[in-house]
């Protein structure tokens, strides 16, 4: 499995401040007044989350005193409880059942709204998909609320590029929003995402189709604290970016760093490997593909 992390590792900005004007303007029933007052909620929602993150982090967290899993946690709290006030406000209302094809369109029309891809993310991604039989299955990982907006961004033109059908089995990982704006959390934070590659690598390592000992392997590419713990979890995984408080914090709780561009086989698999692109990922994969999988962790 080659699974990647959405906002901030496929894309170049994270999308969740866009959700409540997408949203809006996808209900038929909200005037401009109403869009206003929606925005300006979530601006309050979005700046008390941000406190009570950082107190979180200052006062609440000690290496010494709780396991890294632990310590997520509680960060995963402070999200989940903001949260359930985005559902009770209602920002979010609109969102529900609409096509990728329709979010596209409004991303293409309003350009405060476009979402980009980091450079690379599309080829490299696609190359991997690309041989046949190919060489990974592709999952995407996100507490991202709109599926099918992580759809319209990233596997639809991933899907175009290799000239497959929209119907694909690749599957999202993600929360949801129903027909009230209310999200449901099926990817709560960093606990549920090391269940998911938890459950990928017992699943791979049980597939007896796969007699090529190269195709039971799981690599998890994220790029925030929240996928900390799927990165340690993987066969191999991979921070890109440069996320200083990710490092600090891994660091902090004893995870080995290196470089990805040290990566060689049979190396710990322990480590969680830093990218600064996708175009040294895409270089790193070339390679994996013609060693043997690393041992589970």
């Amino acid at each position: 499995w080659l699974v990647v992390d959405f906002d901030g590792t496929c894309t170049a900005r994270d999308t969740t401040p866009i959700l409540p004007k997408l949203a809006s303007m996808l209900d038929d029933n909200v005037n401009i007044v109403e869009q206003q007052q929606r925005l300006s909620k979530f601006s309050e929602l979005e700046k008390e989350y941000f406190r009570l993150y950082e107190t979180a982090k200052t006062e609440e967290l000690c290496p010494q005193q709780q396991t890294l899993d632990e310590a997520l946690d509680v960060l995963d709290q402070v999200s989940n409880q903001i949260t359930e006030k985005v559902s009770n406000s209602r920002v979010l209302k609109g969102l529900y059942g609409v096509p990728s094809s329709k979010i596209q369109s409004i991303l293409e029309e309003q350009e405060e709204l476009r979402v980009m891809l980091l450079p690379e993310c599309l080829n490299v991604i696609s190359d991997a998909m690309k041989t046949s039989p190919p060489s990974w299955k592709l999952g995407i990982l996100s507490i991202n609320w709109c599926p099918s907006l992580i759809d319209a961004v990233l596997l639809q033109p991933i899907l175009k590029h290799l000239n497959l059908p929209d119907d694909s089995s690749i599957p999202i990982w993600s929360n949801s929003v129903d027909e009230d704006g209310v999200v449901s959390l099926n990817v709560p934070g960093a606990l549920a995402k090391r269940d998911r590659i938890r459950k990928l690598l017992r699943e791979t390592k049980n597939d007896n189709n796969n007699i090529n000992e190269g195709c039971r392997s799981v690599i998890y590419i994220g790029d925030s604290s929240t996928d900390l713990l799927g990165l340690r979890e993987a066969n191999v995984g991979i921070l890109i970016g440069n996320s200083q408080s990710t490092i600090k914090m891994a660091k902090k709780w004893g995870i080995s760093l290196s470089s990805l561009t040290e990566w060689e086989e049979g190396m710990d698999t322990t480590t969680i490997w830093i990218a600064e692109n996708w175009k040294e990922i895409g270089e790193f994969l070339k390679k994996y593909n013609l060693t043997p999988a690393p041992a589970t962790k």
